[in-house]
């Protein structure tokens, strides 16, 4: 995996001009991010949104019948806003009832920094880009 990141260089980081110490610390920073799961609920969207836009959006939420199994959820702080359904009905209520800022901000709340490492799920040292360009 190590080896193909280095070759193919998918983000155009340039490893080939790159030291083993640069790669490394290039593989390793948290410079991106991932979606975490995550539960909120009432207070979650108060805090984000403030109280106007907050309780309008709850409003909706917990008054219209194709929300129905969400009010026990949000009530519990159980709503999962990594879920695509939530992020695809969050963005549904742009310019009607959110802001695309708005909306933003709160799935914001799902995602975590990482590093492009912990993206492909391995663990970099010096002397794995050394093995993997020896590899090559």
């Amino acid at each position: 995996m190590l080896r193909d990141e280095l070759l193919n260089d998918p983000l155009s980081v340039g490893y080939i001009n790159m030291s083993v110490e640069q790669i490394v610390t290039a593989l390793n920073a948290p410079t991106r991010t991932r979606v975490k799961e995550t539960e909120i609920g009432n207070g979650t969207i108060l805090a984000v949104l403030g109280l106007a836009t907050g309780n309008v959006l709850l409003d909706v939420l917990t008054t219209n019948q194709d929300f129905r199994h969400v009010k026990p959820l949000l009530e519990q702080g159980r709503l999962r806003l990594d879920d695509p359904l939530t992020q695809q009905v969050l963005d549904s209520f742009v310019g009607t009832i959110l802001t695309q800022a708005q909306c933003d901000a709160l799935k914001a709340k799902t995602l975590v920094p990482c590093s492009r490492a912990e993206e492909l799920g391995i663990s970099v040292t010096a002397s794995d880009v050394r093995d993997a360009r020896s590899a090559q």
